[in-house]
């Protein structure tokens, strides 16, 4: 038989001891339950915008992975671009977010936007994406 230590007496013998466990509180409990509710609602806000932005990534990725992406005009690159977020219904990226920079041979695309989601009543989050792809020959 295992006894807690704060459970022996001075003599060595072991008294009965009352439980110091117990169960959670209503208030406690009802705390616990407005975080979970609050945490819910945020991942539920803002799951949707992160999956956009995976959406915009692969996008990404796929112009890259394309041969002589670079040498293309920049109206081509953004054509392509949007084709992918038709089909993946990305609505949150406009060509407005899309920055083609060229600067000798390289080529950059980038792609920075915000993404705003109502929270509570007038509280919004705001969350900034930036992705960008490089290309060194031309």
């Amino acid at each position: 038989m295992i006894v807690h230590p704060r459970c022996v007496t001075n003599m060595g013998r072991s008294r009965r001891c009352r439980s110091s466990q117990r169960g959670m509180t209503l208030l406690s409990f009802l705390v616990t339950v407005a975080i979970a509710i609050v945490l819910g609602t945020l991942v539920m806000g803002l799951l949707p915008a992160y999956v956009n932005h995976y959406k915009v990534k692969a996008s990404l990725e796929a112009l890259q992975s394309q041969p002589e992406w670079a040498s293309r005009s920049r109206e081509e690159i953004i054509s392509s671009l949007q084709k992918h977020w038709e089909v993946d219904s990305v609505d949150d990226v406009t060509p407005r977010d899309i920055a083609i920079t060229r600067e000798g041979r390289n080529t950059k695309v980038r792609v920075a936007y915000d993404v705003t989601r109502p929270f509570f009543r007038n509280i919004d989050l705001v969350i900034h994406f930036d992705e960008a792809i490089e290309a060194a020959d031309r």
